[in-house]
């Protein structure tokens, strides 16, 4: 018999451990924020603190958290997560190219549209949420979803931009257009490059972290307690680190900088809106459908 009860309490004290976890979070942008508008931070110490992050702080972080909540008997369980985090990925491209289409998203946007509506930058701040939010439980999962963005990202994402470049004078774009394009002079001082890609960005120094424990799991590789001790106290660092971080941009960039459209917001609503309801509707589809049902930890995380 089902004990209604202990069942909503258990919701009660998760939901409210959410909220309090969130609004610690919210706390902690304002104090940043204020202590970037009173100086306290120079120019460059926001790239040098992005660096450090991504390349030294996230990777111990990940590193370190696989070791400790992923067993190499989990990994086989998770299958059925990067299968749905897979076909969120195609349908949300056609979706979003459907929206595109709907919204007659103009030349020179429309990669970056579909961009929008589809990726985002979810281990940078995503990953120090989450945390936050759900526990290194939810750790494996989320870091399916970064594999997925990853690789959506740097496979399909960049080559939609390079096949939409920013329409100029040159390639015959009709004076309206240009006009609507908003500042002409940007527009007109950039030139259809096609960037060389680099493979590298497939594998990000994050991702590496996680490989790279996957190996000492699957071998067993013992690690030393100095190095375990130095790895797990640059780990605790990723949440604090990257909420300074992102309280410093979001002083740089400003409200005054924000200029919403008809394409904006529709890439705001297909990346807020959308998106999360192709996942939930995969998540559904998949277990009545299929009876391939996810953890709760899973679908909360994904």
């Amino acid at each position: 018999m089902i004990d209604y009860e202990s069942t909503v309490r258990e919701v009660y004290y998760g939901f409210s451990h959410i909220l309090t976890e969130y609004h610690t979070d919210s706390a902690t942008h304002f104090v940043r924020i204020f202590l970037k508008g009173r100086g306290m931070f120079n120019p460059t110490f926001s790239s040098n603190l992005s660096r450090f992050i991504m390349s030294v702080i996230l990777p111990a972080g990940v590193f370190v958290s696989v070791l400790h909540h992923l067993h190499m008997s989990d990994l086989w369980d998770l299958r059925y997560g990067m299968l749905v985090v897979m076909l969120t990925y195609v349908i949300a491209y056609i979706v979003a190219f459907i929206m595109m289409k709907l919204l007659k998203v103009p030349k020179g946007r429309r990669g970056i549209f579909i961009n929008m509506v589809v990726n985002d930058n979810c281990l940078f701040i995503g990953l120090p949420v989450q945390i936050a939010l759900f526990g290194p439980e939810a750790l494996p999962y989320f870091l399916l979803y970064y594999i997925g963005n990853t690789i959506s990202v740097w496979l399909v994402g960049v080559f939609l931009i390079e096949l939409d470049p920013l329409p100029t004078v040159e390639n015959g774009l009709a004076n309206d257009e240009w006009d609507q394009l908003g500042n002409s002079t940007s527009v007109q001082s950039t030139t259809a490059q096609k960037p060389k890609f680099d493979w590298k960005k497939l594998l990000p120094p994050p991702l590496l972290g996680f490989f790279t424990a996957l190996i000492f799991l699957f071998f067993e590789i013992p690690l030393a307690p100095i190095l375990h001790n130095t790895l797990n106290y640059l780990g605790d660092m990723v949440t604090p680190l990257s909420l300074i971080y992102i309280g410093i941009v979001l002083h740089d960039a400003g409200l005054k900088s924000m200029s919403l459209n008809k394409d904006s917001i529709g890439g705001i609503v297909g990346r807020f809106v959308i998106s999360p309801i192709i996942m939930f509707c995969v998540i559904m589809a998949l277990q009545y459908g299929a009876g391939i049902v996810l953890e709760p930890i899973a679908i909360i995380t994904l």
